[in-house]
């Protein structure tokens, strides 16, 4: 049997214990030999025979799909988010997609902390005062006696309440499915996005990439928010309008804002730039070299069980 690790950062020989478990099992692996998102011309070139692809944020569209080796039995996912992948075509053509949830929750609650720290203490423009020869000491915020307004309370926004409880914080969050229990125990207020919105002295995503949640962060939204509150952004970049929030941060109706994702990436341009009171950072919230290798570990499983006909691989439907 044939692997493909399409996920560059899997393919980096630091982790080659995922390496060794994968020969284990398969006959023939092979890495992703340039250190970057692979083209879908570079997948089809290595895809020849593969029985199971270890896939990172390359793309796996229905054209491609059209040319899949008939060996191709799983695409497992090296994180959550599968917008890369066509489910449908794959489904279509008996190929398997599986993805590892919550393999990288703790990773991305800690840099969603650490983004509202940076953000409320100006912490990189403080940074860039001290290299510049400029003695300036900006006036932040403390996260105490502030409310944190979490819109998605699963593994990861759970995860920052529980982080930001030692604070002094105060909560309340949307979720379509609220724990009840969970809310109960850490004194967090349930609400509708708007209340959630209008309450806020920050406010963190933590949903999906959807038609529903496209661009939930808009114009409007913003101008119901707090004057100076604080947007955290860690989910998907296409939650947020980028141009309504690059307005609301100018004018100085937004107080600040934090963001890990957008809805172009790489990102080598745009007008945020200019802005100093928002923390912009590369995509890298769950890249830690500890959530690497589990989420690798379990990718490689998944994808393990899949073609040995084992039960228990984590199957997105």
């Amino acid at each position: 049997m044939k692997l493909l690790i399409g996920a560059n950062s899997v393919s980096n020989p630091k982790y080659a214990a995922i390496h060794e478990r994968a020969k284990e099992v398969f006959d023939e692996v092979v890495l992703n030999p340039f250190g970057r998102t692979l083209t879908s011309e570079e997948v089809i070139a290595c895809w020849d025979g593969v029985d199971a692809i270890l896939a990172g944020t390359e793309k796996y569209t229905a054209e491609m799909m059209d040319h899949a080796p008939s060996t191709l039995k799983v695409i497992s996912r090296h994180g959550v988010g599968v917008e890369n992948i066509d489910l449908n075509a794959a489904h279509l053509r008996g190929i398997t997609v599986c993805n590892t949830p919550g393999a990288n929750a703790d990773a991305v609650a800690e840099a969603t902390m650490g983004l509202i720290l940076s953000v409320l203490r100006k912490i990189p423009l403080s940074d860039h005062y001290v290299r510049t020869n400029e003695w300036k000491r900006p006036e932040g915020h403390l996260i105490k006696g502030k409310t944190i307004g979490v819109i998605g309370m699963g593994n990861i926004g759970k995860g920052v309440i529980l982080r930001s409880e030692p604070f002094g914080a105060e909560f309340i969050a949307y979720d379509p499915y609220f724990d009840k229990d969970f809310g109960e125990k850490h004194n967090v207020t349930c609400a509708g996005i708007e209340e959630v919105l209008k309450t806020a002295d920050i406010i963190t995503l933590h949903l999906p990439s959807t038609p529903e949640t496209h661009h939930i962060i808009n114009a409007e939204t913003l101008s119901i928010m707090k004057v100076g509150a604080v947007l955290i952004n860690t989910a998907r970049g296409e939650l947020v309008d980028e141009e309504a929030l690059y307005m609301a941060l100018k004018s100085g109706r937004l107080g600040g804002a934090g963001l890990d994702v957008y809805s172009c990436e790489p990102l080598y341009n745009s007008d945020l730039f200019a802005l100093e009171n928002i923390v912009m950072t590369p995509h890298m919230a769950g890249n830690t070299s500890e959530t690497t290798l589990n989420m690798g570990m379990w990718a490689l499983e998944n994808a393990i069980k899949v073609v040995t006909g084992q039960e228990g691989a984590v199957i997105v439907k």
